[in-house]
């Protein structure tokens, strides 16, 4: 019996773990959801949050709409774990550069 795909779907903007996205993919046959509810707004702490979910859930694939989907490719394209650049901004309206919070 194959075991079943489990997919970490990460929602957008304004959006929770619990839309309609999450439970459409859910209801599919051979599939498993886990869909963390995250504040897509604040960089920082999402990419925390969805670095660790990504740890934890070991997951097959990550799917993501909207704001999720950009934190989707920013998970594939550092492997799971956010690193911050200089140019980056940590999203919460201060004006603090990333680079300054992830020394």
């Amino acid at each position: 019996m194959k075991e079943k795909l489990h997919i970490l779907y990460l929602h957008g903007l304004d959006s929770n773990g619990q839309s309609s996205t999450r439970a459409n993919l859910a209801s599919k046959s051979g599939v498993s959801v886990t869909a963390p509810t995250y504040q897509a707004e604040r960089f920082l702490k999402s990419a925390e949050e969805l670095s660790a979910a990504v740890r934890r859930e070991t997951p097959d694939v990550i799917v993501g709409t909207s704001m999720g989907s950009y934190h989707a490719l920013k998970l594939r394209e550092v492997g799971s774990a956010y690193r911050c650049g200089p140019t980056q901004w940590d999203g919460d309206g201060d004006g603090t550069p990333c680079e300054a919070l992830c020394r």
